[in-house]
């Protein structure tokens, strides 16, 4: 049980290293979605411009969700080390950890492989025979 708490400062070197993982996140999530769009342009589709603003939507989300679940979890276990080092704080507490969107990173895994499979299609094969 928590007496009293009070947040912490952020320091300097947190702040730089949240923007260093954020970037890396950032960077990574554009070559992921530069992946399916470079297999629609090879591939000559017709409707790549369409999966070029899916692809932005889907990086803006997926960016924003990690950088955001990972911007939590650092500050909980600030908190967590600041409440252990005070004295007064449980070591096998874990009730107010924050929880990782998992279900969010499994729809945006799908919302990912439906264009790459789109992608990899021959652009006449999704048409039905006439």
């Amino acid at each position: 049980m928590t007496l009293a708490s009070a947040p912490i400062p952020v320091s300097s070197d947190s702040n730089v290293q949240l923007i260093l993982i954020s970037a890396g996140v950032v960077l990574v999530v554009a070559v992921l979605g530069f992946v399916p769009l470079r297999l629609a342009r090879a591939r000559g589709h017709r409707n790549a411009d369409m999966l070029l603003a899916w692809m932005i939507i889907w990086g803006l989300l997926t960016a924003g969700s990690i950088s955001y679940s990972i911007m939590k979890q650092m500050d909980w276990a600030s908190t967590y080390q600041q409440r252990l080092s005070s004295g007064y704080g449980n070591p096998y507490d874990f009730s107010d950890k924050p929880s990782l969107p998992i279900g969010l990173w499994f729809a945006l895994g799908a919302a990912y492989a439906g264009p790459i499979a789109w992608a990899a299609l021959k652009p006449g094969a999704a048409k039905p025979a006439a």
